[in-house]
């Protein structure tokens, strides 16, 4: 992408060795606390939802704007900035007043409001016995998200106390995107017509995964696929909203209860990245999803922090990046009128045909190499997963604690 444009940065954005409670080792869900369901019922139909905490970087995204208030208020002290700070007001989760929350972390806040949900045993109960609460998923898709975010942690270098090079898991988040995009194309084309439930397990895991804004992803070496693969998760999103509007469910009493949420998702992930050169085409259709959402009447508080401020930034939001366009970086856009990505059929056999591969490999996962190769990365030259068997290694059993 081009030198002028930001980069993304990562949480985890330099090598290290792994710390005790890092190390791999394969155990049976045992996730962190954002991912822990502790009190949930017993399996029922995937398809049916359940409530999950609220993430992490929905909190951030409060504490950013309290920042950005608090800032404008002691500098200025003007009218605006209260107005601002009863938006944020409005839109906090909790009961605490925004004044109040502001002077907390997004870790406080975050920790704050899942240890009030998990007392009122929220989590992982059925979504029909809390009516008010948005944070809802179906079943698969929580299995999904989840997974995916064990998936990243296979390509990650640093969780085995290894170097193969700087973009491999860059490399690695494009490959599991990918995977994701055939098994979408999969339900679209299912025997009998497209499976509405099994393309929104998949929109919606993927719309939370990338939200936590996995850097690598949008940060890899190679920019021009990277352009390609935002704008087929664009296609693919506005084709699964197109037929949930033909089947008559895109609309505020829509069976599938998490449709303000998931929409959200893609907006706060989409809404910068003409900022980090990925713009043109392959953003437009962020546009049509904000007319989508509008046209469903769906409820912004419903969607993440500021959900409301996004459908209004990106329904008159350029796709470039008005600063690369002032300095010469990219050429005076001939038009910022919306140009619709093409169906999802035709885009994603372009994408296959452009990618010289075979899609839907596991090259980037570092489980799936042989010991003799991890062992040749490793910064001891010993096979981190030595202890690992065969079978766990093959079937993803290996979890991180």
């Amino acid at each position: 992408m081009p030198a002028s444009k930001r980069q993304k940065t990562s949480t985890r954005s330099s090598a290290s060795t792994r710390t005790e409670e890092d190390k791999a080792t394969p155990h049976k869900n045992d996730k962190n606390e954002a991912n822990n369901t502790s009190e949930t019922e017993e399996e029922g139909d995937p398809h049916e939802y359940i409530c999950i905490p609220r993430d992490l970087f929905d909190a951030e995204a409060e504490k950013s704007a309290a920042n950005v208030v608090d800032s404008a208020d002691t500098e200025s002290g003007d009218s605006n900035a209260e107005s601002d700070e009863l938006d944020a007001e409005a839109e906090t989760p909790s009961e605490e007043p925004a004044s109040s929350r502001s002077r907390q972390t997004a870790h406080e806040i975050y920790s704050k409001d899942f240890k009030e949900g998990k007392a009122k045993g929220i989590y992982g109960s059925l979504a029909s016995k809390h009516p008010d609460w948005k944070w809802v998923t179906m079943r698969a898709a929580f299995d999904k998200h989840d997974f995916l975010r064990l998936k990243e942690k296979y390509c990650d270098p640093d969780f085995f106390g290894m170097y193969i090079y700087n973009d491999w898991k860059g490399w690695g988040l494009q490959e599991i995107t990918e995977n994701l995009m055939v098994e979408f194309d999969n339900a679209f084309h299912k025997k009998g017509g497209p499976s509405l439930n099994e393309m929104w397990v998949l929109i919606s895991a993927l719309g939370r995964w990338i939200a936590s804004d996995p850097a690598e992803l949008i940060n890899n070496e190679d920019g021009e696929t990277v352009c390609k693969l935002c704008g087929l998760i664009g296609c693919a999103l506005l084709t699964m909203l197109r037929a949930l509007d033909s089947a008559g469910e895109l609309k505020p009493q829509s069976t599938f209860l998490d449709l303000p949420l998931v929409i959200s998702f893609y907006l706060a992930w989409s809404h910068d990245l003409p900022a980090y050169g990925i713009e043109g085409d392959v953003v437009a259709w962020r546009k049509q999803a904000v007319a989508l959402f509008k046209r469903g009447n769906l409820d912004p508080s419903k969607g993440i922090f500021s959900t409301a401020k996004l459908l209004d930034k990106l329904e008159k939001a350029p796709n470039y990046d008005g600063l690369a366009v002032a300095l010469g970086a990219v050429p005076e856009p001939e038009s910022e009128d919306y140009k619709d990505p093409g169906d999802w059929e035709t885009l994603f056999k372009k994408y296959k045909k452009g990618r010289n591969l075979k899609m839907g490999r596991t090259h980037y996962d570092i489980t799936k190499m042989s010991r003799a190769e991890r062992a040749s990365y490793a910064f001891d030259r010993k096979d981190p997963l030595a202890h690992v068997s065969v079978e766990d290694l093959k079937n993803d059993r290996l979890d991180f604690v």
